[in-house]
This record gives C-alpha cells, structure tokens and sequence, in this order.
C-alpha cells in the first residue's frame, strides 16, 4: 500500500512538473535581404520551433502564401520534435526597401506567429 501511494505521489509530482507547451515562435530574421530582380532574390531562412510535431505548416510572406514545393518534395512540415527549417525566397521591389512580414501558420491550429 504504502509503495502504491510513493508511486502515484512521484507520477503526480512528474506531470505537475511538466513544462507548458511552447507556443510556436520563429527566430529572428536577418535586417535585410537583397533582390536583385525578380528571379534573383536572397532566401529568407525560416527557422523556428514549438510546432505540432510533424504538423502541416503553410508560410506567408506578407499576405502571400509561399509556393508550395512540387511533387515529389513534401510540403512544409514541423520534424518530430516540433522545429521548423527551411526557406522562403523575399519578396521583390522594383526599386528602394520595405519591411516584410514572415509569418507560419500551422492549418489545423488557429494560432498564427509573426516574425
């Protein structure tokens, strides 16, 4: 009886003690990113991590989704442990500079995170 009771005790002790789930967060970005023209511009790394492991992740810079790779390469996705890597190509100005968002939302998740 008494084992029982020690041992419950730990199992309730460990799970208070679990840490919270991360909310998804990307890191930061570079202050600036070069493109040339249209078909020469700088990837943007995205990098981040507290996803859903092995969810479905779509990508926006501003408001525009990424493309989506074409078959056979996978779409965007989170690794087991719930990091993100991968690339995105900035967006083109004709001429001057502007900030960009990049954002990564997982689709079954409402949750969206900003960088």
């Amino acid at each position: 009886m008494l084992l029982r009771t020690l041992l419950l005790t730990a199992a309730f002790a460990a799970f208070g003690a679990a840490p919270a789930a991360a909310l998804p967060q990307l890191k930061p970005l570079k202050p600036c990113y070069v493109a040339a023209q249209e078909d020469q511009r700088e990837f943007v790394t995205v990098d981040g991590s507290g996803f859903t492991p092995f969810g479905y992740v779509d990508i926006f810079v501003d408001d525009t989704a990424a493309p989506k790779p074409l078959p056979p390469e996978p779409e965007p996705q989170a690794a087991f442990d719930g990091t993100l890597s991968g690339s995105v190509q900035a967006p083109f100005l004709d001429s001057g500079q502007r900030t960009f968002i990049l954002r990564a939302t997982e689709p079954t998740t409402p949750t969206t995170r900003r960088q």
